[in-house]
């Protein structure tokens, strides 16, 4: 899926909102940015809201305000445009489908117009996502367990071949229960971008074992009562119609049953050789029909680790290379609020590219991403990225300032941090501490004094004061360039960086100086 626009009338600080996002035939991606409380989280939820809506009553009665949405999916460009709750979607420039949702939704059961995964990761507090996505999954977990019922009565009671199958968790959110099944599927796939990115970032190489409890209270009644008593038998049965290549393993791997829960330990997983997507479907499987509980150790250098006791940011790092990875063969989307948190600089300065990677192996899916940190965006192309703004001279909306996106107009390449932080991208005037920001602007003053020769003796002697403490600070002395730091070692000790203050005539003689030495540069060449 590649969402091309999405307009919104007025829903909280978005008011006649309008955003465009930058697409392409394989992977993209693109990064929101912005102060807090300018809007875009609201954009990530209102695009999981307004596709979840065809889904969940509960949350297309939420949607109170109208949207124009565009997208490309399944080879076909899509647009939907919903006013007064009557909706209006077209197919390649054709109209589809136009009235209620109920009407809507009897269109769409004929003909899929949308990505067959959501992966939405959120960083925050908040549980309103989670609880969304959780309205969404409830006919998913029905679904499957209504699927195992069938089979049991075509396959076990009457002997005939059943032909249904699972449907696929649609929605998948960066739940802590996940995060064992993301690094099974990860560490004990075939090999794969993420794989080597975990190896080679984390040392995790490989998985040592997996705990598993299997609670069969999750099953229909019925099932239960007529399997209560029978042996293992049946248990088997049932994981062999979720994936008969699991079976022998699974048979190897039991330990014992108590009451209504069965445990399994599995070793050498990964010869099933088995790509990410199919080991996540299984074990995300079991989750959904019998509630199951993970305990999985991995190697991590020369120490056997249990995830749980995996980093935050570890665990942060190991959800978005799962969610990026189960994308590999189908149209997804995938939302990102704040995937940075918790991560040390260098991941955060990989991120985009990371995920740029892992996305390069997918089938038209796209990642969008919120995010505060200048180090995410560093290096970005400006065509990926969208400034959320709320200035002064917006108009305010029932006491709320209403956003704008504004696409920026210069590159990242070559800002650097310090750049990039006094830039339109985050508008700070300095990037040094206050005190120091005080000291410079104090000592400009200053020199502009002595400049037009109209500073005091105390005044001369405040400047020479602070341009002795100035000289003591480490500025501007971490560049990529290495000549420009050699030019400011050099300069911070010479004669006219040490002296009290300049005269103009220093100054002057100071100028003449570095334009013979640029002269020099040029005539050497």
């Amino acid at each position: 899926m590649q969402i091309r626009r999405l307009k919104i009338n007025d829903h909280k600080c978005l008011v006649d909102f309008e955003i465009n996002f930058v697409t392409n035939d394989g992977g993209s991606s693109t990064i929101l940015i912005g102060e807090n409380g300018t809007g875009k989280s609201t954009v990530l939820e209102s695009i999981l809201e307004i596709l979840m809506s065809f889904d969940s009553d509960a949350i297309e009665k939420k949607i109170s305000y109208d949207y124009e949405f565009e997208y490309f999916y399944g080879g076909s460009n899509i647009s939907i445009y919903q006013r007064d709750k009557t909706y209006q979607i077209n197919i390649d420039g054709e109209s589809f489908c136009r009235g209620k949702i109920d009407t809507v939704r009897k269109h769409i059961a004929r003909r899929t117009v949308f990505p067959k995964r959501i992966n939405y990761f959120y960083s925050g507090a908040s549980n309103k996502v989670l609880h969304n996505i959780n309205r969404g999954n409830i006919n998913y977990g029905t679904k499957c367990r209504s699927a195992v019922m069938q089979y049991w009565r075509t396959t076990v009671w009457a002997n005939h071949e059943y032909r249904g199958e699972f449907p696929k968790r649609k929605y998948n959110y960066c739940a802590d229960l996940l995060t064992p099944i993301y690094l099974i599927s990860i560490l004990a796939g075939q090999r794969t971008f993420e794989k080597q990115y975990l190896q080679d970032q984390c040392h995790m190489t490989r998985i040592e074992s997996i705990t598993i409890c299997l609670d069969i209270e999750r099953l229909p009644q019925s099932l239960q009562e007529e399997v209560m008593g029978g042996g293992n038998e049946w248990l088997y049965e049932i994981i062999d119609f979720v994936d008969d290549r699991f079976s022998e393993l699974m048979h190897r791997g039991f330990l014992y049953d108590y009451e209504n829960l069965f445990f399994f330990e599995l070793e050498d997983i990964a010869e099933l050789e088995l790509d990410t997507i199919s080991l996540f479907n299984f074990f995300e499987k079991l989750v959904t029909i019998f509630n199951a509980e993970y305990s999985v150790y991995i190697s991590v250098g020369n120490s056997r680790v249990n995830c749980n006791d995996l980093s935050e940011g570890q665990r942060q790092l190991i959800k978005i290379l799962g969610m990026l990875g189960i994308c590999k063969s189908e149209d997804t989307l995938v939302l990102m609020d704040e995937p940075d948190a918790h991560m040390n600089p260098a991941w955060k300065y990989s991120l985009k590219s990371t995920i740029d990677k892992c996305l390069s192996e997918a089938v038209n899916t796209q990642a969008i991403i919120a995010t505060h940190d200048p180090l995410v965006i560093n290096g970005v192309d400006k065509r990926f990225i969208r400034i959320f703004t709320q200035s002064s001279a917006v108009a305010q909306h029932n006491n709320m300032y209403i956003t704008k996106v504004v696409e920026p107009s210069e590159d990242t390449t070559g800002m650097g941090i310090d750049g990039l932080l006094q830039s339109e991208y985050y508008g700070l005037r300095t990037s040094y501490d206050s005190q120091a920001d005080r000291d410079f602007r104090e000592r400009q003053d200053l020199y502009i004094k002595v400049i037009n020769d109209e500073a005091t003796a105390a005044e001369k002697d405040r400047l020479a004061e602070l341009t002795k403490k100035i000289g003591s600070f480490h500025v501007s002395n971490n560049t990529i360039d290495f000549l420009y730091d050699d030019f400011l070692s050099i300069y911070r000790n010479s004669e006219f960086y040490l002296e009290d203050y300049l005269t103009p005539d220093k100054i002057r003689e100071r100028r003449e100086k570095i334009q013979a030495i640029i002269e020099s540069l040029f005539r050497d060449r």
